[in-house]
């Protein structure tokens, strides 16, 4: 009797890894479950045949994939499931073998790495070329997700961390206020649709004209200017000292005043020829007042402002002119700092000065106590501790909106903080520093003081929010937010804006301008912090801190006094510089008034708001004041048509109102301040000195030897052309 027949055992079809979890496979290349499950590689063995991806039915026959399948040695074959490739070239040694398992290994990791590269650049590629192919191309490629316009509550939360993106070689971080305006869901329609087709030929009017303002303003450069040439006549520099010393001279210690002052007399009474590092001071420093001139003389307008900051810096840059690291020269690159900042010259690109002004200080070793230093005089200690401090708050204030980590640590420095004293209390002949008064004694340092006993606080939260690889705790922002609410009651109470009316007639007091530098300082730092847990408190309530915090920190940034008003003439010094300065003094107040639309439109979207529309009007009242203060910044020569514009749409959609008709009148309101600006400028070109000078971005009337020297603005290289997040709008607006 013959034996029975063995039966054959059917082949496996399946891939390895649903035999293993032994489900079913469609033996597709790469199969469902593998791609399901994130699987990177499908693998199939030699000797189960995986079928071939038909990609021609028509032009492969049948027969033909039998025999190419029949000749394949035994082996394993992988399949890359993210890139839908097939490795034709088995691997014919034992799978046991050590050495075929590492390279199968470095293979699969090679094409995950290739995979993953191409993926990238496709998704780039396909999102600028036309978003409505995203969708197409996530169905061939597995790995790639369709972008979500976030909702109302996403627009500050932790989620926009992933927000922050790189446009024109610009890298913003995800507390900038741009990115969050980005996301507003009406404004991703302005692209595409075809109803926005009139207010975008408005806006690309509008870019137009500013071309045109600016080829027009173009004068021919000098190569290296003479600063004293620059110099205006003395009446109208004592004003412009002045208007410095009432200001930014207050805050930011850089100057020893009187020192300063005395240079400043023996610079027009004697006729020896005056010391160039001292008329280059100077001529910054009338350049940082002049951002307060309200008079009528000609000689001060914006194009001799930027003739006077571009002659500083080119003499600053020069080679071999003088010694690079003195203590006159960070004094002059503070001072450079202050004017570009107070004129909005290339103001969005603060922390690239920042930077370099700190890196100049280490390398003077200002962040070394100079008591260290036995041959440092009393004067010059106390002097770098002053400069140290300005510095250092620089750097800091530099950093919210860059995105970028901070270049020190509170232990990277350990330059004790200077004396409360005027400047009166010691010159270069004092030999032994008086005694410190109390912190409750206003001096001319007691806000530098005030500001610095917070900046390692704040050093720590800009190392916090800014981490690239995991976001904070919610423990670290309360932790960080205790820190920062104790360091700000211990700021003496002069320095409050609630008592700013009881300091009107009392002597010794700080002015309005330094009050409301300081809360504006210290607000923007809370609402850093807490804006990425802001939105969370929707739908947590551990979150509701955060969320109150930015919402009462921006309302009251919105709501400082405007210009003209009943209050004395100090308090119009810090809404002067909201309207003609840049950086933080233009950033923080946008940053503030996208916050109030998001939690204005949060409260729309939630089903049982706790905002009735009386508690709403305050808020909405604080946008509309808001956007005309943009208005005024617009008929000055400020800013671009984008933010007025996309502010217009969002309050008028929160107003229940048309939301076309007001992007077309804001965009026909900027073209038309646009077309008399430049109106201005070619009438003076035409007819001489007609016009008034003092006119912002009217051309200067200087006399022909200095107007040969001025630098264009355009030509200056501080500004990074002006972006935004919007995608494809980064070149078709202005």
């Amino acid at each position: 009797m013959d034996p029975p027949i063995r039966q054959r055992r059917r082949p496996a079809l399946s891939c390895v890894l649903c035999r293993q979890r032994k489900i079913k496979c469609d033996r597709k290349v790469p199969c469902r479950p593998c791609v399901a499950s994130g699987n990177q590689f499908c693998t199939y063995r030699a000797d189960q045949a995986p079928p071939r991806r038909r990609y021609d039915t028509a032009s492969t026959p049948a027969a033909s994939t039998s025999s190419v399948d029949s000749q394949r040695p035994p082996g394993v074959f992988v399949f890359n499931a993210s890139s839908n490739t097939e490795d034709n070239n088995p691997i014919t040694q034992p799978q046991e073998s050590q050495t075929i398992r590492e390279l199968a290994s470095k293979i699969q990791d090679l094409e995950k790495l290739l995979s993953e590269t191409k993926q990238q650049n496709n998704a780039v590629n396909n999102t600028l070329a036309n978003p409505d192919n995203i969708d197409s191309s996530v169905q061939s490629n597995n790995n790639l997700k369709t972008p979500k316009v976030p909702k109302a509550e996403e627009l500050f939360s932790a989620n926009a961390r992933d927000e922050s993106r790189a446009s024109r070689s610009r890298f913003f971080g995800h507390t900038n206020w741009m990115v969050m305006f980005s996301q507003f869901e009406i404004l991703q329609d302005f692209s595409k649709e075809p109803e926005w087709d009139e207010s975008r030929a408005l806006l690309q009017q509008c870019k137009a004209t500013m071309r045109a303002i600016k080829s027009e303003s173009k004068v021919n450069p000098h190569p290296l200017p003479n600063p004293r040439d620059y110099i205006p006549p003395r009446q109208l520099c004592d004003e412009l000292v002045q208007l410095y010393l009432r200001t930014f001279e207050t805050t930011y210690r850089i100057l020893h005043v009187p020192t300063f002052m005395k240079a400043y007399r023996s610079f027009w009474e004697d006729s020896a020829p005056a010391d160039t590092i001292f008329v280059t001071k100077l001529l910054l420093v009338i350049a940082v007042g002049a951002a307060w001139y309200q008079g009528d003389s000609p000689l001060v307008s914006r194009p001799s402002t930027v003739s006077w900051v571009s002659a500083a810096r080119t003499w600053l840059q020069a080679p071999f002119e003088k010694a690079q690291l003195s203590f006159d020269s960070i004094q002059l690159q503070c001072l450079l700092a202050l004017a570009r900042q107070a004129n909005d010259i290339g103001a969005d690109t603060f922390w690239a000065s920042a930077s370099n002004i700190l890196t100049m200080a280490l390398n003077m070793g200002l962040h070394r106590d100079p008591g260290m230093f036995p041959g440092v005089s009393v004067f010059e200690a106390e002097m770098r501790r002053r400069v140290w401090a300005t510095v250092l708050e620089f750097a800091v204030q530099s950093n919210p909106y860059a995105g970028l980590p901070l270049l020190l640590s509170s232990e990277d420095y350990d330059c004790r903080p200077p004396s409360n004293l005027d400047d009166c209390d010691f010159d270069e002949t004092t030999t032994t520093l008086p005694e410190s008064k109390p912190a409750d004694v206003f001096t001319q340092t007691s806000w530098q003081l005030a500001l610095l006993g917070s900046v390692s606080i704040r050093i720590n939260v800009a190392r916090v929010v800014n981490k690239i690889h995991s976001q904070p705790t919610y423990d670290e922002v309360i932790k960080l937010h205790e820190a920062l609410t104790e360091a700000y009651r211990a700021i003496p109470s002069f320095f409050r804006p609630q008592n700013l009316e009881s300091q009107y007639t009392s002597p010794n007091q700080p002015t309005s301008f330094q009050v409301y530098m300081l809360d504006h300082l210290t607000r923007r730092y809370l609402i850093h912090l807490h804006c990425l847990y802001a939105a969370r408190a929707g739908k947590s309530p551990q979150f509701y801190l955060s969320r109150k915090v930015c919402l009462d920190s921006s309302l009251a940034l919105l709501s400082y006094p405007p210009i003209a008003t009943i209050l004395p003439k100090s308090s119009e010094d810090f809404a002067r510089l909201r309207t003609i300065g840049g950086g933080m003094f233009k950033e923080d107040f946008f940053h503030a008034s996208v916050l109030i639309c998001a939690e204005l439109q949060m409260q729309a979207s939630e089903e049982y708001s706790y905002m009735s529309n009386e508690l709403k009007k305050p808020l909405l009242d604080a946008l509309d004041r808001f956007l005309g203060h943009v208005a005024q910044r617009l008929g000055m020569g400020k800013d671009s048509a984008k933010g007025h514009f996309f502010l217009s749409i969002i309050i008028a959609q929160l107003r229940g109102r048309n939301v076309r008709e007001a992007a077309r009148m804001s965009s026909k309101m900027c073209l038309a301040a646009w077309d008399e600006k430049l109106e201005r400028i070619r009438s003076w070109q035409f007819n001489g000195n007609s016009g008034s000078g003092n006119e912002i971005g009217n051309p200067d009337p200087y006399p022909t030897p200095l107007q040969s020297a001025l630098v264009p603005e355009t030509e200056l290289n501080f500004d990074i052309s002006d972006s935004w997040i919007l995608d494809g709008w980064d070149y078709d607006f202005p």
